[in-house]
């Protein structure tokens, strides 16, 4: 049975979401999915009633607050650390990020060097240029 897990780093229910969770649920009786979301969210409560496993970490995008950005970085690092040793534990698979530009999945899946699956949801004209071309390239 392949472990896959899936990084979606919005707080809410998306349509991302429900796009993901509706792609999968056939899939359920062969594969284990589990799911890596943000901590403070209402996703894991509608995964939760649907039946699959969630962790939760405090996840910090790239935003206009210039002391938020200048985290950022060290943030990813930590965070990428301690994801590395989830997939270890749980013998992850396969990482699947839910959008193109959460760096997370890059990050531990490279290290592992373990498949990583990117679904691209966002155009890339809706972030800034230089961070789109970095995303994409990766």
């Amino acid at each position: 049975m392949k472990r896959i897990l899936i990084i979606d780093n919005s707080r809410g229910v998306t349509g991302a979401l429900k796009a993901i969770v509706n792609s999968i649920r056939p899939l359920k009786k062969t594969h284990k999915f589990i799911f890596l979301l943000p901590l403070h969210g209402h996703a894991s409560i509608y995964l939760q009633e649907l039946g699959f496993d969630y962790f939760t970490l405090n996840m910090r995008e790239i935003s206009r607050s210039i002391s938020n950005n200048f985290l950022y970085l060290p943030t990813l690092l930590l965070q990428s650390i301690v994801l590395t040793q989830f997939i270890k534990k749980n013998r992850i698979n396969i990482v699947h990020s839910n959008n193109y530009y959460n760096l997370l999945g890059y990050l531990a899946s490279s290290y592992l060097s373990i498949p990583h699956v990117v679904h691209v949801r966002s155009l890339p004209t809706s972030h800034p240029w230089i961070f789109s071309r970095l995303w994409i390239e990766l």
